[in-house]
């Protein structure tokens, strides 16, 4: 079963490995103080959209569903996966922390195996109407950022991990980069306060990195049958015996 399994996440890795990478971190990307209600807006079921030079390609996808601490993805062959989420602000921006929730044999997705080790992603979250748009944090940003020692957030090499070819899994978790953070909330915070609003940081559509973007799911409210209407029927005066 173990084998079956592992065989099972590392395609789904690297299926979804062709879109690129995301930064994982061990420890969340916010402080528990930070922690807020998502707004009431993003709450309920969103559409994913296509790209328009993509939709001749793309398979109708299924409509991910917000809550208030979960979020219900799907990804290839439509399979589900439940993410927990934190949402928070710095500096008025709205951000997503996300971390893969409980197992579920039957519910595992290429979205949910990003976040295995376990870890947290961060996300940008945009939400205009019933537009929403989701950009995690660009990993080939910071993994030249760190390069060029440019930022200072802790971190270790994925390679120098003592115990990455213990496991099959793992070893198939190294290819999404060469670095795992491990950086406090509060450095986190202190990160994003400085470098959130730069170029690249967090990626549009147009940079080939994961941009996620979706419309509305808007549902037609059930007709309630006790208020509907009836037409008056007058009654013929001959059939009303007085």
């Amino acid at each position: 079963m173990l084998i079956k399994r592992s065989m099972g996440i590392a395609t789904a890795i690297l299926m979804l490995l062709a879109s690129g990478c995301v930064v994982q971190s061990i420890n969340p990307y916010c402080t528990d103080e930070s922690v807020i209600e998502p707004p009431a807006d993003l709450l309920g079921e969103w559409q994913p959209v296509i790209p328009d030079e993509a939709q001749a390609t793309t398979p109708p996808q299924k409509s991910w569903t917000f809550e208030k601490q979960k979020i219900l993805t799907y990804g290839e062959n439509d399979i589900p996966a439940w993410l927990d989420s934190w949402y928070f602000k710095i500096d008025g921006q709205l951000y997503l922390d996300t971390r893969a929730s409980e197992p579920d044999e039957k519910q595992m997705n290429g979205w949910y195996f990003f976040h295995v080790t376990p870890v947290h992603v961060l996300s940008k979250v945009e939400l205009k109407g019933d537009m929403l748009e989701i950009s995690p944090l660009s990993y080939d940003w910071m993994k030249q950022a760190v390069q060029d020692n440019k930022i200072v957030v802790t971190h270790v090499e994925k390679e120098s991990r003592p115990n990455l070819e213990e496991s099959f899994i793992l070893s198939a978790i190294k290819f999404q980069g060469d670095y795992l953070f491990t950086a406090s909330p509060q450095e986190w915070e202190a990160f994003l306060e400085k470098y959130a609003e730069e170029p690249g940081v967090f990626p549009s559509q147009e940079t080939g990195e994961i941009h996620l973007k979706f419309k509305k799911v808007v549902k037609e409210e059930p007709k309630d049958q006790e208020n509907v209407e009836t037409p008056f029927l007058e009654l013929d005066k001959t059939d009303n015996p007085e």
